[in-house]
């Protein structure tokens, strides 16, 4: 009798890695259906926002300022956002969400064509968004339990990530066309057309939810806290999931130096044009939903842990690859190597979010997966800024390039030290 090889004793059945598992699952392709729609308003979205803002400014500092607020809230909010949703509110609060993200879309814009928009109305727009997406982002996560078996996770998940990501590659490529036909306020009106189809898909969701539970005795107040602090409880006493948020967190830093330096790397290290900053944009997109839409098909003979670690040292190659990319003098083969490198880095990254976020839905229990959820998504937004705080500090003494090599190597001991965290190797 033949022995399962031990790097297949995770490995996840193949009659679940399948796209076919997920014929029949009407409710989880309403939810993708939302999803996609959403993701595609989301990116002509970014592009518009961030468009009008500095139009309306003129500055550099204010696009950094807005940045800082939705980081901000984000990080501080989630935690707490996400003790408030209940298994029985997670429909309501999604569908509220988008229809506020209607509004708010649609008043900017409304604003923006009657000529009264000022910079500070985008910030303070910038925060009731944000605000929305600390209750939203938790409670999509809670939602997937309710849509597909645990069993299906790693498809669905796989299947979810590849047309988000596509969309997300189409608003970002027609955001020019259609900022240059309709205008900015054209383009926001479309984001908020999008999240409004989001929120009317949603809305159609067939639940099987809980009965609504009754009404607490004694102080709300004191419920919201004991709800807050039984989410920080559960992720620090389960050992796995709370290895599964410090490597989300961990993979989430590893991508600030070359988001934060992109601009410099280009004109510094390439002496490329602003056109190398969107082959790089595309590159990474297409890699990261080509792996998403591949991880099913690898995770059948290889487990999560051992995809991780790939998508780990991928991710720090990628990086040995940018430096050297530098150094490249036939200006084809530069960029024909730039798009390589990021269309392998994409894939990488895709491989290790993919492993981490289905591990994640799997290891937390249902009832505590919106405080769980809201607790990573808080942290990994938190080291974003410190990233950047940090790259900004070493990129007065060290060269872009000798910086991007200096991190490839840094973080491939990163990746080999998870290979010595045990509660990883259970996902």
């Amino acid at each position: 009798m033949s022995q399962t090889p031990l790097h297949e004793e995770n490995a996840q059945p193949e009659r679940f890695m399948n796209y076919k598992a997920l014929r029949g699952e009407t409710q989880f392709f309403r939810n993708l259906t939302a999803g996609v729609v959403g993701r595609f308003g989301d990116s002509v979205d970014a592009i518009a926002y961030t468009w009008l803002v500095y139009a309306l400014s003129g500055s550099a500092s204010l696009s950094a300022i807005t940045y800082g607020v939705n980081t901000l809230i984000s990080v501080l909010f989630q935690p707490f956002t996400a003790a408030l949703i209940t298994q029985e509110r997670i429909k309501r609060v999604l569908v509220i969400t988008d229809l506020g993200r209607v509004l708010l879309v649609c008043l900017t814009a409304l604003l923006h064509l009657a000529g009264l928009a000022r910079p500070w109305m985008l910030i303070v727009g910038t925060a009731f968004m944000s605000t929305l997406e600390a209750f939203r982002q938790p409670a999509g996560t809670a939602l997937l339990p309710k849509l597909l078996s645990k069993e299906k996770y790693t498809v669905g998940m796989s299947l979810s990530g590849g047309l988000t990501r596509m969309a997300e590659l189409a608003g970002l490529g027609l955001a020019g066309i259609i900022i240059a036909a309709l205008g900015v306020s054209g383009a926001l009106l479309i984001d908020a057309v999008c999240f409004l189809a989001s929120g009317l898909i949603l809305s159609t969701l067939k639940l099987n939810l809980p009965s609504a539970r009754k009404e607490e005795k004694g102080d709300p107040w004191r419920q919201f806290l004991q709800d807050t602090r039984e989410g920080f409880w559960y992720v620090r006493k389960e050992r796995v999931v709370l290895a599964i948020c410090a490597s989300a967190c961990v993979l989430n830093f590893a991508l600030v130096p070359i988001n934060a330096l992109q601009t410099a790397y280009v004109n510094e290290g390439l002496r490329l044009g602003p056109q190398a900053m969107s082959v790089m944009g595309i590159a990474i997109t297409i890699g990261m939903a080509l792996g998403s839409l591949v991880f099913p098909k690898l995770a059948i003979r290889r487990s999560r842990f051992s995809l991780l670690i790939v998508g780990a040292l991928g991710t720090t190659a990628a990086y040995l690859g940018l430096g050297a990319v530098s150094f490249v003098p036939v200006l084809w083969l530069k960029w024909a190597l730039l798009a390589l490198v990021k269309l392998f880095m994409g894939v990488a990254v895709s491989f290790a979010n993919t492993s981490v976020s289905v591990a994640f839905m799997e290891k937390t229990e249902e009832k505590y997966l919106a405080r769980a959820s809201g607790i990573m998504g808080s942290a990994c937004m938190a080291a974003m800024p410190i990233g950047s705080f940090l790259m900004a500090g070493l990129a007065q003494v060290i060269s872009v390039t000798a910086l991007i090599f200096s991190f490839g190597v840094f973080a491939i001991l990163v990746a080999f030290s998870f290979l010595f965290i045990k509660p990883l190797r259970e996902i």
